[in-house]
């Protein structure tokens, strides 16, 4: 858990937050891995899960990024950067591959959050 939310890289008073409600059991933590399947070329997407945001820029190798769990249990996945071509990108929650449509730059789309029991 420390290197999850270490991860994270929240400011001092929200990292204590999220570790108080993790472990407390008021939420948990779902790790999410985003990945460029097309051409490497700088496409960028911002996660959002509940009051916690980050921007991630995808790579061909799978990038692991931590979030709180959503209340609703679905992230979004906003479009950010288009490197060409659309925003090819992939993510797995949970181990489970999600189906993503080629994002355009502000579009915004829901995925699933999968946890383990």
């Amino acid at each position: 858990m420390n290197g999850a939310i270490a991860s994270m890289a929240l400011p001092s008073e929200q990292e204590r937050k999220v570790r108080t409600d993790v472990e407390t059991g008021r939420t948990r933590l779902a790790w999410l891995s985003v990945q460029d399947v097309m051409a490497e070329d700088g496409d960028s997407v911002r996660v959002d899960s509940g009051s916690y945001s980050t921007t991630v820029t995808a790579m061909n190798a799978l990038k692991r990024i931590v979030v709180p769990e959503p209340p609703s249990g679905i992230v979004n996945v906003t479009g950010i950067t288009d490197g060409g071509g659309g925003i090819t990108i992939a993510i797995t929650s949970g181990g489970v591959p999600v189906n993503l449509p080629y994002l355009t730059v502000g579009q915004v789309v829901g995925v699933p959050v999968v946890l383990a029991p």
